[in-house]
């Protein structure tokens, strides 16, 4: 999604084309941990996000190389990062082993049979069997939050309910129904990570989109990212299921087809996000990609994280008039080739 907005394109090679890596799933229901080897040659002048990075210092500097490679060779840094690991002892393997065998299967515990399951020993006997924080407890209120950023309204250190309000009473963001920019933009966008697929991958499969609640198709052929509202909602503002929407607040405009649920409450909106930008101009885009209405700030002013859902945005049925305006207004945008089963192609952005 992002190389239609960068300045220059690098080709980078999977975890399948590359030398050697260092693989685990400690999470898993069977620990792993793994040194992989290539599987196919990497495709045309592909290289590693490393290589690359090594690349790009070494045109800046030797030194700029040197202070990100550290010395050594790839093949270095994975006997580092083990000679570092939990399992170099003498109970669990050595780097001749690992690096012969390429996988380690993590030991259970010898009491693996009786372990009590989940927080059961802390519900037990909490002073035994602590928590792995500071007081050994439950923690409702943070201590450590009250006394770093005593100033932080929007990550208090007691978890509740905040409103939001302007910058110069600390605020980072004013996204609240109780605000005044609600009276301007009186629903709250949720967002969550879309059911049919991995952020932006697989938004151009042609199976999901045959399913009804993947992509709305509208009757010029595109098929739109769904916009959720409640009846209510939609009623009042004349739209019905199907319709083409817009969504919109200072930041940007998307375009979306209306779906009208009563799963969705009243003075608010839904959206996945993850659907591919399609840009029409710029904060204007007909993929129905919610980034570009998110706020650009931190999540709070100490908290530097994405703003990804709970801000405010308006919403309106896009009438047949308004749309003619657009084709010609962003001719080049809406002639723009799109295949009818899978959206924006590479034959839509890539010239020759």
């Amino acid at each position: 999604n992002d190389s239609l907005f960068a300045d220059l394109i690098l080709p980078v090679s999977t975890c399948l084309e590359e030398q050697d890596d260092v693989g685990c799933s400690q999470g898993d229901a069977v620990p792993l941990y793994a040194i992989s080897d290539k599987a196919v040659e990497p495709i045309g002048e592909s290289k590693s996000d490393y290589e690359i990075a090594v690349q790009v210092a070494t045109g800046l500097g030797q030194g700029y190389a040197d202070a990100l490679t550290g010395g050594k060779t790839v093949e270095e840094w994975i006997q580092t990062v083990f000679e570092n690991s939990s399992i170099n002892n003498e109970n669990e393997t050595n780097w001749e082993e690992i690096s012969d065998k390429c996988y380690y299967l993590f030991k259970p515990r010898d009491d693996w049979e009786t372990i009590p399951s989940g927080l059961r020993e802390f519900y037990e006997d909490p002073e035994a069997a602590p928590l792995d924080n500071e007081t050994g407890k439950l923690e409702f209120y943070s201590e450590p939050l009250a006394e770093g950023f005593p100033d932080d309204v929007e990550r208090p250190p007691l978890a509740h309910y905040v409103t939001g309000g302007p910058a110069e009473e600390g605020w980072s963001h004013d996204e609240s129904l109780e605000g005044e920019r609600a009276k301007k933009y009186p629903f709250i966008m949720n967002t969550c990570p879309g059911r049919w697929r991995l952020h932006v991958q697989n938004d151009d499969n042609t199976w999901c989109r045959e399913i009804e609640t993947c992509k709305v198709r509208w009757k010029d052929g595109y098929q739109y990212e769904p916009c959720w509202l409640s009846p209510e909602d939609a009623a009042e503002l004349g739209i019905e299921d199907g319709d083409l929407v817009k969504v919109f607040n200072e930041r940007g405009t998307i375009l979306g087809g209306a779906r009208v649920s009563q799963r969705v409450i009243p003075h608010s909106v839904f959206m996945n996000k993850g659907s591919r930008a399609d840009p029409i101009d710029t904060h204007f885009d007909r993929g129905g990609s919610t980034n570009l209405l998110s706020p650009q700030g931190p999540i709070s002013k100490h908290c530097k994280g994405f703003v990804v859902t709970g801000y405010l945005v308006g919403v309106e049925k896009v009438t047949d008039e308004e749309y003619a305006e657009w084709k010609e207004t962003y001719a080049e945008a809406f002639d723009r080739y799109f295949d009818p089963e899978s959206g924006p192609t590479y034959e839509s952005w890539v010239r020759e």
